[in-house]
């Protein structure tokens, strides 16, 4: 689910970008490439805000139904097996379903590293070196200025991918033209120079650009099987796994695999006469996606590893066959990503890149420089888990909540033999 909100978010946020063309004109090569680095920067810009709600929500969901109880023989006469299904339901909070959106700025005009003054017939001169660099640090001085003078507004609020808020961006095409022609700067270009920053300037649509709304979710249920195998030493392991599949259309190529310790700690001295069992648990786990998304076959990877430790407690009330646990854990999961992408197909036909058929030509083969985005997404937690578990003959049941950032409740339905 989350890889295919990550693939809507990039074209929703390339589709942001300020350097298109007017209706009804055509980009030529300087305005494409400016489209290009613009919309690279607002990717990176929001793309961590956008998606980090769901790394907290992955955190939670994968650093669920670790454990059941705190029981662990010291020893047995023959190993035994606890295979299961564990299902998770979560809530998200109010403050998960926005962020406060950004846009590229930057303070100072910076001409270097891409023209330089240069005294020509005695006259100090703005020599261009990279001219489609230096329009894009026009484009990021003229946003901060824009913002600083109250000529463009920036949304307070937009939609995370659980949220839902239809939000843009306004662009005054107008304001860019007129507060760079009244730079010093300015001056020192020369009638050309003026003439292509003037073009590229006026080609900015003064219209609204939308901010992806978000996906309007409240709750988030995933299921995971699991393998248990004891006891040796008072020590348990787990493994989780799912092979490589296609699991379908929007999720794509996906893989799952999880390992983990549990060991004993009340079946040493004096502990051993507590009215409690209590155990510790260390989980280390990764993911890996493949997928490709939309129409211009954007190519998505991304590797997750995820590590748990948690400390347990539990009480058995025997003539209930009832279990009560208590469990505190520290998560972190760390995600990155290769997202390589190319302009979107609209984009694409409004620079002149594609025809309105949307099919390449020769002549037209659409935006043969795919650009690559690798943001990295960490995140640690804290949880509290409070549940209970009964046993019916060879299957166990078990029932807990967690709190923590993503308030979860989970089920797991357990056979041991």
């Amino acid at each position: 689910m989350g890889k295919q909100v990550f693939g809507y978010s990039a074209v929703c946020l390339l589709c942001w970008v300020g350097i298109a063309e007017a209706q009804g004109q055509r980009a030529d090569s300087l305005t494409v490439e400016v489209a290009r680095r613009f919309a690279h920067e607002l990717m990176e810009l929001n793309a961590i805000p956008f998606m980090q709600p769901l790394v907290v929500t992955i955190n939670a969901v994968s650093n669920a139904r670790f454990f059941h109880s705190a029981s662990i023989p010291r020893r047995v006469e023959h190993p035994y097996l606890r295979f299961g299904f564990h299902s998770m339901f979560g809530f998200i909070r109010g403050h998960q379903r926005t962020y406060v959106p950004r846009a590229p700025t930057d303070s100072v005009l910076r001409i270097e590293p891409y023209a330089e003054v240069q005294l020509v017939g005695g006259q100090p001169t703005l020599v261009i070196r990279d001219t489609a660099g230096l329009i894009a640090s026009i484009l990021r001085y003229l946003f901060y200025e824009g913002i600083r003078s109250d000529s463009i507004h920036l949304p307070e609020r937009a939609a995370t991918v659980f949220g839902y808020l239809p939000t843009a961006i306004e662009l005054p095409r107008d304001y860019f033209i007129r507060r760079i022609q009244s730079d010093p700067l300015y001056q020192l270009l020369s009638p050309a120079a003026r003439a292509t920053l003037d073009s590229a300037l006026s080609r900015i649509p003064a219209a609204r650009f939308d901010l992806p709304p978000g996906q309007n979710m409240r709750t988030l249920f995933a299921a995971v099987p699991q393998l248990e195998v004891g006891a040796l030493w008072g020590t348990e392991m787990l493994l989780r796994f799912i092979p490589p599949v296609q699991w379908d259309r929007n999720v794509g190529h996906f893989a799952f695999w999880g390992i983990g310790l549990r060991h004993s700690v009340t079946q040493y001295g004096q502990l051993a006469h507590l009215p409690v069992e209590g155990a510790v648990q260390v989980v280390y786990q990764g993911t890996a996606l493949r997928n490709t998304i939309g129409e211009t076959g954007a190519r998505l990877r991304a590797w997750a590893t995820i590590w748990s430790a948690n400390l347990h407690l539990a009480h058995t009330v025997i003539p209930w066959q009832t279990t009560f646990y208590l469990g505190a854990a520290w998560e972190r999961i760390r995600i990155e990503s290769e997202y390589t992408f190319v302009l979107p197909v609209q984009v694409q036909i409004q620079l002149g890149l594609l025809p309105e058929s949307k099919q390449p030509t020769p002549e037209q083969p659409g935006d043969t420089k795919p650009q690559v985005v690798r943001p990295v997404f960490t995140h640690t937690n804290w949880k509290l888990t409070l549940g209970l578990t009964r046993d019916f003959g060879p299957f166990i049941i078990a029932l807990d909540g967690s709190l923590s950032e993503f308030p979860l409740m989970s089920l797991g339905v357990m056979y041991r033999w």
